[in-house]
């Protein structure tokens, strides 16, 4: 065995050696095989002083401690002492503990106010941003004669008009308002139907809801009530003359908490406040007095009056169970905070490892260790899923439980890149105790970025489609509702790119790391033997 060998005697070759199970190892920094130093305990037992009883109980035997020792020094966080001054009196001792509180408490203050501003500044002002929710408008209801009177399209103007004139409906939305012959031009296109083609454009995201009023309502309601026959109100086709269509898989909580509340509470206005003044008054005061007479001669003829145009509402992405927010949008958070822990948790094994390693084998371990904890880690997530019934083959069929596990592989270890990076900067700064502050951090600025549209927070936010959680809740409403997969591809594509660049930084944080220590362990040396001289 060479002197280097033997315990207590190091080289400028090795770090400060680590304690594994009770083994002192000292880690190589020049790529040779680590060495393992045996306990003090079974080396030195000859030599280690005893104390016996007596000497114990006699305390004038016993060294004293000075107050300002490490061992009797209040420590920060970090584990560094703060000063204390030799022979201070107590009332100095206070004075420094209380202004090493006061800084603490500061600091967390500080960080505490920092996180919540950016999580309530996502959703500060929302309700000024409900106009930046694009609602299509189409109207194919058209004027018409009736003998010699040229009726307007009623039901449509006053439609419009509550859109556009309501101070309350107009800022529940930002409303395009399209032409039937536009639309229609369009439509055909596309080879489809109008309703087809606002089908279409609704899956493709190019707006939130449409509004689509059916060809020649105001004449249906009209004619109705100028022949008594209530047939449009016995087989339901009041209600079919307003149609209003979304996809709840778009964002399957924000259209609960705003899109889907926004429309019930403009149905509501409609009924109460337009359609009685301005679409079924006139229309009344244009029939003959005969009409009006056969109208109020029974109960079936009077619910022509009194029975008003609702809306149809069609969720063309319904969800397939309530429980589908817990694996698309909630869960995603915990898979977040155990992509950190797959690194936290395997901490020490991986202390082990770099013993028996040299260097480059020891970055390729880790590298493979760690993706395949995210590979366990997204299977368990999936697994999960499937315990409690939730339907992941909607869109992909059979393939559908291998599609959902690389999806959530992708994630969590984009996350476990971006966790790794940032634990072992600051573990390399000895700055532990920022561990906890950071996993805050970091799912802050996801869930901020990723449980509410970008049309209703702060452009400052628009950062989130870079950010994994984002990328991976857009992918998963593929799965979930079979929403829309134009942005699929580049969802993907973003979580791969934090993978690959998240290990390629790794790789020189880990050379980085090894060579700061050596120039840590050089100054130490060479401090030591400047008080030796």
């Amino acid at each position: 065995m060479s002197n280097l060998d033997r315990p207590g005697v190091t080289d400028q070759t090795s770090i400060d050696p680590l304690e594994v199970d009770g083994v002192s190892v000292r880690i190589p920094l020049d790529g040779n095989d680590s060495t393992i130093i045996p306990p003090a305990s079974s080396s030195l037992s000859d030599t280690k002083p005893s104390i016996s009883p007596k000497s114990v109980n006699n305390s004038k035997d016993l060294p004293k401690i000075p107050t300002n020792s490490p061992a009797n020094s209040p420590t920060s966080p970090t584990g560094k002492p703060f000063n204390v001054p030799e022979g201070a009196t107590k009332k100095q001792i206070i004075a420094t503990v209380m202004l090493k509180l006061g800084q603490s408490y500061f600091k967390v203050v500080l960080l505490f106010l920092a996180i919540l501003s950016v999580f309530w500044g996502s959703i500060y002002g929302r309700a000024s941003r409900f106009t930046n929710l694009d609602m299509l408008v189409v109207s194919a209801d058209l004027e018409f004669s009736s003998g010699n009177t040229l009726i307007l399209p009623l039901l449509s103007d006053a439609f419009g008009n509550m859109l556009i004139n309501d101070t309350i409906v107009a800022n529940l939305g930002g409303y395009e308002f399209v032409s039937i012959e536009d639309f229609t031009a369009l439509a055909e296109s596309n080879n489809n139907t109008v309703e087809q083609e606002i089908a279409r454009q609704i899956h493709h995201q190019k707006y939130w809801v449409a509004f689509y009023i059916k060809p020649n309502a105001t004449e249906l309601i009209y004619s109705s009530m100028v022949s008594g026959n209530s047939s449009l109100i016995s087989t339901g086709a009041i209600s079919q003359l307003i149609e209003v269509v979304y996809e709840s898989g778009r964002h399957f909580s924000a259209l609960n908490q705003y899109v889907t509340k926004h429309i019930l509470n403009t149905q509501d206005i409609w009924l109460k406040e337009y359609v009685t003044q301005e679409v079924y008054n006139p229309l009344v005061g244009l029939l003959p007095n005969s009409s009006l007479t056969k109208l109020l001669s029974s109960n079936d003829t009077i619910s022509i009056l009194t029975t008003k145009p609702t809306f149809n509402i069609l969720d063309m992405r319904p969800p397939s169970d309530a429980a589908v927010l817990g694996p698309s949008e909630l869960g995603l958070i915990y898979a977040l905070v155990f992509s950190f822990h797959q690194f936290n948790f395997s901490l020490e094994i991986y202390t082990y490892i770099r013993t028996r390693l040299k260097f480059r084998q020891y970055l390729v371990w880790r590298m493979f260790a760690s993706q395949f904890n995210c590979v366990v880690l997204a299977l368990v997530y999936c697994l999960a899923t499937l315990a409690f019934q939730i339907n992941i083959n909607l869109t992909f069929g059979h393939a559908g439980f291998m599609v959902y596990w690389a999806m959530m592989y992708l994630f969590i270890s984009a996350s476990g890149a971006i966790n790794e990076v940032m634990a072992t900067i600051l573990l390399a700064y000895d700055l532990k105790a920022w561990l906890a502050p950071w996993m805050v951090i970091n799912i802050v600025f996801n869930i901020s970025t990723t449980f509410a549209p970008f049309e209703l927070c702060p452009g400052f936010y628009k950062f989130g489609y870079a950010l994994p959680m984002y990328n991976a809740y857009e992918a998963l409403k593929v799965l979930f509702f079979n929403t829309w997969k134009g942005n699929l591809g580049r969802n993907i594509g973003i979580l791969l790119a934090w993978t690959v660049v998240g290990q390629t930084l790794l790789l020189g944080i880990y050379q980085w790391q090894k060579k700061r220590f050596a120039r840590k362990r050089e100054r130490e040396i060479e401090k030591n033997s400047r008080k030796e001289t």
